[in-house]
């Protein structure tokens, strides 16, 4: 990034448990996969891609919402994780090889990255919600991985290079954003 460009954000502190939760989510993936020889691969300088497409992304947000007063600006939760669940799906830092003769492979490991956004999804909501339980039924949580699936299609298809304040782009974050608001609303347990 450029000096210029070069905006902290408070959400940093999540980056080294988003990269541990990332190591630990493709050792979980590959034993899933290994046993019908389908193997699930970090690409860490795509991950390293993502966070830095976030940090991007959220400073551009900020000055496209905020304008002048956006160094002192802070966006809520929801938009920040609607910024790091774009950041994978752009970026889409999970590989997925099958072997070829494999014709049982379980078909949802090829929504890692999907599955992956999830989970960082499901654990910011529980840690700003001091690690209350998250209650999502399989149905539920199956329709937002297609809703992710369909986001990371269209970014396939227009193949951006950054977040930007272009109105396709805000309007992906404002609508995901409000998706994890009601997520958060109706999933997050009480104590």
């Amino acid at each position: 990034m450029k000096d210029d460009e070069q905006k902290l954000c408070d959400s940093r502190v999540w980056w080294q448990k988003i990269k541990n939760l990332a190591e630990k989510f493709e050792i979980a993936l590959n034993s899933k996969g290994n046993e019908n020889s389908t193997f699930i691969q970090l690409d860490t300088a795509k991950f390293d891609e993502a966070l830095e497409m976030y940090e991007l992304g959220w400073w551009t947000f900020k000055e496209h919402v905020y304008g002048e007063t956006a160094e002192e600006k802070r966006i809520d939760r929801h938009k920040i994780i609607a910024l790091y669940i774009l950041s994978f799906l752009i970026k889409r830092p999970f590989g997925v090889r099958v072997h070829p003769q494999n014709k049982e492979a379980d078909r949802r490991l090829f929504l890692a990255n999907e599955l992956f956004s999830f989970v960082v999804m499901r654990d910011l909501l529980a840690a700003w919600n001091e690690n209350k339980g998250f209650g999502i039924s399989d149905n539920e949580k199956k329709w937002l991985v297609i809703l992710f699936n369909l986001f990371k299609i269209k970014f396939i298809k227009s193949n951006p290079q950054k977040i930007s304040d272009n109105p396709s782009c805000v309007t992906d974050i404002l609508s995901l954003s409000q998706i994890v608001y009601y997520i958060e609303k109706s999933c997050v347990l009480p104590l």
